[in-house]
């Protein structure tokens, strides 16, 4: 699999493949200083909701893991994650260091460390 693609799977009824370099032209994505206008550097971001409202989450879901390139597990409740932006560009290109998305909760609470080298997430 492609590294800069992700996937949403698990205890969903459609598994979910993402291809955010192609995100550029979808008309739902929006500038990172329409929420954060605090990050000076530019960036472009869609919302993660409509990615698991797709996926359709099974009944007894309650979190969603974000699994990294590294094999850690950092897992959110449902809530934030569909709560969650999910920035696919830095300064008008493609993050492909350390990504391909950076996940900022909607609260702002981790706005200077967003969660890096997503390559899944998984629904439990």
């Amino acid at each position: 699999m492609s590294e800069h693609i992700v996937t949403i799977d698990g205890e969903v009824n459609y598994p979910i493949t993402l291809d955010p370099t192609v995100w550029i032209f979808d008309r739902r994505k929006f500038p990172i200083q329409a929420v954060f206008p605090q990050i000076e550097e530019e960036g472009q971001c869609m919302h993660l909701n409509p990615f698991l409202h797709n996926a359709e989450p099974l009944r007894g879901a309650t979190q969603v893991v974000c699994v990294l390139k590294t094999g850690e597990r950092v897992p959110l409740t449902l809530d934030q994650a569909n709560a969650a932006i999910l920035r696919f560009s830095r300064n008008k290109k493609a993050i492909l260091e350390d990504g391909p998305i950076w996940l900022y909760l909607a609260d702002g609470s981790n706005v200077d460390n967003p969660i890096r080298n997503i390559q899944r997430f998984e629904v439990e």
